[in-house]
């Protein structure tokens, strides 16, 4: 059908997600946390939270986690997801960008 993706696209475009899901949870530990280490643990950690949450939110009972099916069809739980922590992160700059021009 045009204008559907195909499983092979679909499947990009689902591993594709994972580095924005890095990128703003690692941008939101690092806002929050002073200690680097301890920040990339955490942003790891909610990664891995939030893509098992889609997958719970987006499929019913009898999930097969072992298979890549449940983790491509929460596709649109996880751009909610992210979307939520990229707000999150933009509050949480500007807030520090504002105290830091204070300081100055």
């Amino acid at each position: 059908m045009p204008g559907q993706l195909s499983d092979d696209n679909w499947n990009v475009v689902s591993v594709g997600m994972l580095p924005m899901e890095t990128i703003a949870w690692g941008l939101l530990c690092s806002l929050l946390i002073r200690r680097p280490l301890a920040a990339a643990i955490l942003a790891a950690a909610g990664v891995s939270l939030a893509f098992q949450l889609a997958v719970g939110l987006r499929g019913g009972p009898g999930i097969d986690y072992f298979t890549l099916a449940p983790y491509v069809d929460a596709l649109s739980w996880r751009v909610v997801i992210v979307t939520t922590v990229l707000v999150a992160d933009l509050a949480l700059a500007l807030r520090w960008l504002r105290a830091r021009s204070a300081m100055a």
